[in-house]
This record gives C-alpha cells, sequence and structure tokens, in this order.
C-alpha cells in the first residue's frame, strides 16, 4: 500500500486517470460521482461483472501528492479500509450500501465531522472547544471567539457538537 507516481503528470491528469472509464474483458469499471477537497479525492465507482451481471459499488479514496521535480501521484483506498480522511461528502452514504467493518465507524466520524463543522452559531453563543475551554463567539466569518484573555481566530474542526446552545454570556 504504497504511493504509485507518473513522471511530469499534472494534478487534472490525476484525477482524469483516476475518474476514467475502463474495461477488461470480465468487469466494466465506471466513476459516476467525484469530489474533491484539498488534495483528497473522493468517488463513488462501481464495478460491473460482465459475465453474471452483478454489480458492485464503493466509495474511493485518493490521497494526492506532488513530488518536486517528478510529477503527481497518489495512493488508493476504499472506505473499508477506515482512512483517516472525514471529509466525503454525506450524498455519497446513500448510493453505497454500508459494507460495515472499519467503513461503519469511518461513515460517523464522516458524519460527526460534518456535523461539527456546519451547526448553527450565533454572535454571543458560548462553544466548547475540543480542549474543552468556552468560548464566546465575536464574529462569524471567520469564526472569531474571545475567552476574557483575548480574542482568537479559531478553526471550526476544533469545536465540539453543541448538544445545547449554552447560554448568551
Amino acid at each position: 500500500m504504497g504511493w504509485l507516481f507518473t513522471q511530469y503528470q499534472t494534478r487534472s491528469q490525476l484525477i482524469d486517470h483516476l475518474t476514467r472509464e475502463f474495461e477488461t474483458p470480465e468487469r466494466k469499471h465506471t466513476t459516476f460521482k467525484r469530489y474533491c477537497s484539498g488534495n483528497t479525492l473522493f468517488t463513488v465507482g462501481e464495478i460491473a461483472n460482465k459475465h453474471t451481471g452483478e454489480i458492485q459499488r464503493y466509495i474511493g479514496v485518493y490521497l494526492m501528492q506532488r513530488q518536486q521535480n517528478f510529477g503527481w501521484g497518489y495512493k488508493d483506498m476504499d472506505e473499508s479500509c477506515g482512512p483517516y480522511q472525514n471529509g466525503c461528502p454525506l450524498s455519497f452514504f446513500d448510493l453505497v450500501p454500508d459494507p460495515g467493518g472499519y467503513a461503519t465507524a469511518w461513515r460517523q466520524r464522516c458524519r460527526d465531522d460534518h456535523a461539527r463543522r456546519f451547526q448553527k452559531l450565533e454572535v454571543g453563543q458560548t462553544v466548547r472547544l475540543s480542549n474543552g475551554k468556552d468560548y464566546r463567539v465575536l464574529q462569524l466569518k471567520p469564526l472569531r471567539c474571545c475567552d476574557g484573555a483575548g480574542a482568537y481566530k479559531l478553526p471550526r474542526r476544533m469545536l465540539t457538537i453543541q448538544k445545547e446552545i449554552f447560554a448568551y454570556a
């Protein structure tokens, strides 16, 4: 499970290569949905067995990286590996049945990450960070909070999921 690089390949050429349709005498592979976040590519792929007609869908995760003076490469895996990247669009989960195992835990991490990043916040609301400290929201975009000692710009990934809205300070 290493990295695969192609000399002088650009990032867009790599994405086209990873999402292209291809066939063998036994199977046909199609990518019908893709989403790229930073250097992580998420895909919904389908493998059709030409002899039996059996169709298998999966969520693919490709980590992409540029090697200086060489080109772009990738490391591929699917959701059954329980990838560390949690940015998969939630709509992909409706297209592919849950295979269980590591994939179930990964899907839950993706849902939790999405809930944390996109929770509704209001100016004046008190939020709790993953370090356990409470901060008062001063500004929403970009998210700025204060703890009494100073004001800070905070990434939403550091927030915990708010089960209830704290009292306004």
